[in-house]
């Protein structure tokens, strides 16, 4: 009722297009993202890392406190004043071993089915829609290998079944096991720090080790479980990432979506041109949602 009504509105005063329900969330999602974006650049942190090579591996040592934690930096000059303290060395200091589990992706569903396609393959959600109705039309499930699959499916397609085989037949199998290890370094007194993650059973991994092991950063063995002292190429200070908003795409906006309750299925296909061709939001060369100053304005 709310966005029919903003519909009116919109038009009078904005000449913006619509509000629809659907529409108006995800533009709030987007637009809030876009300012959590901008809110973290004016606070930006950095941490300090040792950048080594090993068996032509990049291997990147970061600086923790004694009890392994990471220290991060509000500014630049702070991180800097420890890089003139550091040398090039690091000497092994402890290593703990940990056995952790992974568990296989549960089943697909719709939005997952979408994020899944985008992030894998680079296919929109109006591709996606399309390819996997015609396989749900016409085919049933069995090896992706399979001749006769292959031949009688485009490449887009046989894409898309291969995703759905492998995810299906990963939901049915046994988790995987790693062994984590992590080493402690000390470098002029101060600790660095690194871990490896070892596969000891594939378990569903199996399935595609080539892809699901780059994934999940796991390794078929350890390269550094043997070295006592590591040579870094460089001390940099590197921008810290692990709490820097991302902004959606696709993909990503149907599963929060999703989260959220809000919307079905077939609003999923339409809402990212409809925000579009009412420029309220564009998609980068990431093919990510940013948006228009019109979107900032209806969503105000």
């Amino acid at each position: 009722m709310v966005g029919f009504c903003l519909s009116t509105v919109l038009q009078k005063k904005l000449q913006a297009l619509s509000a629809g329900r659907v529409q108006s969330v995800v533009l709030k999602l987007i637009v809030e993202r876009e300012l959590a974006i901008r809110n973290h650049e004016k606070k930006k942190e950095y941490i300090v890392c040792g950048i080594c090579l090993v068996e032509q591996e990049k291997i990147t040592l970061k600086q923790v406190k004694s009890t392994g934690e990471l220290i991060v930096y509000p500014e630049i000059p702070a991180a800097e004043k420890i890089t003139t303290k550091l040398g090039l060395d690091f000497q092994l200091v402890t290593k703990k071993k940990e056995d952790k589990i992974i568990l296989p992706k549960s089943p697909l569903t719709t939005s997952l089915l979408l994020s899944e396609a985008k992030s894998q393959l680079g296919f929109s959600i109006a591709q996606t829609t399309r390819l996997a109705q015609k396989l749900y039309e016409g085919i049933r499930l069995i090896s992706s290998e399979k001749q006769e699959i292959k031949t009688s499916l485009t490449k887009e397609e046989h894409q898309l079944y291969q995703l759905v085989f492998h995810h299906t037949l990963t939901s049915f199998m046994a988790p995987a096991r790693i062994k984590k290890i992590t080493y402690h370094f000390l470098n002029n007194g101060y600790y660095f720090s690194t871990n490896e993650r070892i596969s000891n059973f594939l378990g569903f991994l199996a399935v595609d080790p080539p892809i699901y092991l780059l994934h999940y950063r796991i390794k078929t063995q350890a390269k550094l479980i043997d070295i006592s002292l590591l040579s870094a190429e460089k001390i940099e200070i590197q921008e810290y990432l692990e709490n820097k908003p991302v902004r959606y795409n696709e993909g990503s906006l149907v599963q929060e979506l999703e989260r959220l309750g809000i919307g079905r299925p077939s609003t999923y296909n339409t809402f990212g041109r409809k925000i579009q061709s009412r420029k309220y939001a564009e998609l980068n060369p990431r093919g990510q949602f940013v948006p228009t100053p019109l979107g900032f304005t209806v969503n105000t």
